[in-house]
């Protein structure tokens, strides 16, 4: 059995927690960093392959289309 007053604090605390912008929270500061050391990884074949050794990405195939 829960009182109205504690429903109103969880709904209040929850609320407050959705408000939250995304650059508060720590995982997306730490998804921006990731991102870059992989793009910086990607540029040659031997630090793909560190990379797929070190971290276990995976790598897409893709083709950059120069004719435009």
């Amino acid at each position: 059995v829960v009182t109205v007053e504690e429903l109103l604090d969880e709904e209040s605390r929850n609320l407050a927690w959705d408000d939250a912008p995304p650059t508060e929270r720590p995982h997306a500061v730490k998804g921006r960093k990731a991102m870059g050391l992989k793009r910086l990884m990607s540029k040659t074949r031997v630090t793909r392959r560190l990379g797929t050794w070190l971290f276990g990405w995976r790598w897409k195939k893709v083709r950059i289309d120069t004719e435009r």
